[in-house]
């Protein structure tokens, strides 16, 4: 799933017009999917912090503006 997320986002950062255009649509369908796996929990361990809360925690910020930009 980070993969897919980290990918996306590259391509909305490194294209231009359609295919940025493009890259937007997968960005926001990653988050989308990394949401839902969230639910409505603060942490993917529910409510315990765990790795792959951490293992999240240098890409949030680089994400967070991109999804409240598209």
């Amino acid at each position: 799933m980070m993969c897919m997320v980290w990918t996306s986002r590259h391509q909305v950062r490194s294209s231009r017009g359609a295919e940025q255009e493009a890259a937007k649509v997968e960005f926001m369908d990653s988050l989308k999917l990394l949401e839902g796996e969230l639910g409505g929990k603060s942490y993917f361990g529910g409510e315990n912090f765990g790795f792959l809360d951490i293992a999240f925690i240098p890409f949030y910020g680089c994400m967070k503006p991109l999804a409240t930009s598209v």
